[in-house]
């Protein structure tokens, strides 16, 4: 449903944690078939523009949007999120769960995308962490390379970049078994 290892129940609180105004524009990068923002918008009643590289994906979330919302201006977009007009966009909310990778990591899609929120505009973004240091063993199937970092230190890169932490939660257990099980299944 998310492509992440996050349930309904916990997306719906993250959405009701937004606390947006009606008519706020929203943007969604690696929205996949667009469950999240389809949630905001109907929660909201927001303006979106969800991006996504699948072509798949992207024709999933606007056939939801006929059938769910289809009297509000949101739309989905095959489009690659570096390629995207970030220059112009001024959104009062970008969600980027999981897909912080397409800028280059998550130092980089925090700069990135702060520079596309209007002054009170918030960024909800998803990525991965360690729980504990990886060993040597695993880090050598990565090249040698940790791209990730452990819970607090992205909690802290994210105000080094000017960001003040509004809520804070973590994909439990059960959140991942069901994606990995999931993610299995459809190999």
């Amino acid at each position: 449903m998310f492509n992440c290892p996050l349930s309904p129940e916990k997306a719906d609180r993250l959405v009701e944690h937004l606390a947006l105004n009606p008519n706020s524009y929203a943007i969604d990068v690696g929205c996949g078939e667009g469950e999240f923002l389809i949630r905001v918008a109907e929660r909201y009643k927001i303006v979106g523009i969800g991006l996504d590289k699948n072509s798949e994906l992207i024709e999933l979330g606007n056939n939801k949007v006929k059938t769910r919302i289809p009297n509000q201006d949101v739309s989905f977009v095959c489009q690659d999120a570096k390629s995207f007009a970030w220059e112009d966009q001024k959104a009062d909310l970008i969600i980027c769960i999981g897909s912080e990778f397409i800028f280059g990591g998550y130092r980089q899609a925090l700069q990135c995308l702060s520079n596309s929120l209007i002054d009170s505009g918030k960024l909800l973004i998803g990525t991965v962490f360690w729980k504990k240091e990886p060993c040597s063993e695993y880090l050598s199937l990565m090249d040698g390379k940790n791209p990730h970092f452990d819970y607090l230190t992205t909690v802290d890169i994210g105000i080094e970049q000017g960001f003040v932490p509004l809520y804070l939660c973590r994909s439990n257990d059960d959140e991942w078994d069901d994606f990995e099980s999931r993610h299995a299944q459809k190999q």
